[in-house]
């Protein structure tokens, strides 16, 4: 019964929250996510699939929209769906199935690319404001678009000419580890500055520390002068630029005839350029709710101290 009841409540909302031009832009950014598959079966299994699902993630939240970073969380809800498929194809039907391969690099890439175009262009009428989206959530989108990014440059390895030795090394490092160095910048710090004080103190307020240490692992703060606004920017750019790599490679390899132009992958290079626009896209949407979220707490914090 509650598998009917469920059916008929996406079924009475499939039809109002169904856009076209969205659905025509998402089939174009999953079509591009698996142009490493060739036209057939397989690619538009996959295509479809996926598609479906986001239809119904719509229906399922359409009175009840999440935040514009939500759209993270459905993208990956749909393709969860779509990778369930094509596990059930590679055992039962091998020769429908996407190749384990080249769906690793398709899914971070849907998931960015997807998400790009739902935040855009999908304006839902019960759509929330960005500051009322919950930390642990703001979390979790920010931790999947960061999977997402890695998972991109990783997958680039095969079809990256080969111009700087250890270069996959880099790949998998320096974009890791220049988020985590910006990170700790823009917190004007480069020690581990929370929780370094918790044995020392004896008499601590839980609700206080609790805020404070959602606070500390939020991107930014709204007290910032303009000259630490410029230098966080001008960090962020930086960091963000390491994903870029295996494009820049691809590229600098052409421009300075280290590979020729009939041997480059350019299908790789144009997905790649689609995957770094796409991310950066949605780290401004990302940043803008750590910032919402940053300054709901530091309003909590100002509240409480006002009480005491």
């Amino acid at each position: 019964m509650g598998f009917l009841w469920l059916g008929f409540i996406l079924a009475s909302q499939l039809r109002p929250a169904f856009r076209l031009p969205l659905f025509v832009l998402e089939a174009a950014a999953l079509a591009a996510a698996f142009s490493a598959v060739p036209p057939g079966q397989p690619k538009w299994i996959a295509v479809t699939v996926g598609l479906a699902g986001l239809a119904l993630c719509d229906a399922y939240v359409y009175k009840n929209h999440g935040t514009p970073p939500h759209e993270g969380a459905y993208t990956m809800a749909a393709l969860t769906v779509m990778i369930l498929v094509e596990m059930c194809e590679a055992v039962f039907s091998p020769a429908m199935a996407v190749p384990g391969l080249v769906l690793a690099r398709a899914v971070p890439l849907a998931v960015l690319m997807v998400s790009a175009v739902r935040v855009l262009f999908h304006h839902p009428p019960h759509l929330r404001p960005l500051g009322s989206i919950s930390i642990r959530m703001l979390q979790f989108i920010t931790a999947l678009w960061l999977a997402a990014a890695v998972g991109v440059v990783l997958t680039s390895t095969p079809f990256t000419p080969q111009l700087v030795p250890h270069q996959e090394f880099l790949f998998s490092y320096l974009p890791i580890i220049s988020f985590a160095l910006a990170f700790k910048l823009q917190k004007n710090s480069l020690e581990r500055t929370y929780g370094k004080d918790a044995d020392r103190i004896i008499f601590r307020d839980a609700e206080e520390a609790e805020v404070h240490r959602q606070w500390y692992w939020l991107w930014g703060t709204t007290d910032a002068n303009p000259r630490d606004v410029s230098s966080q920017a001008g960090i962020e750019a930086l960091a963000l630029s390491s994903f870029a790599l295996p494009l820049a490679i691809t590229l600098l390899s052409w421009l300075t005839g280290h590979t020729p132009a009939s041997e480059m992958d350019w299908l790789g290079a144009g997905t790649n350029t689609l995957a770094f626009i796409s991310l950066c896209l949605l780290w401004l949407s990302i940043r803008k709710a750590h910032h919402e979220a940053a300054r709901r707490l530091e309003e909590r914090k100002k509240a409480r101290k006002a009480v005491v």
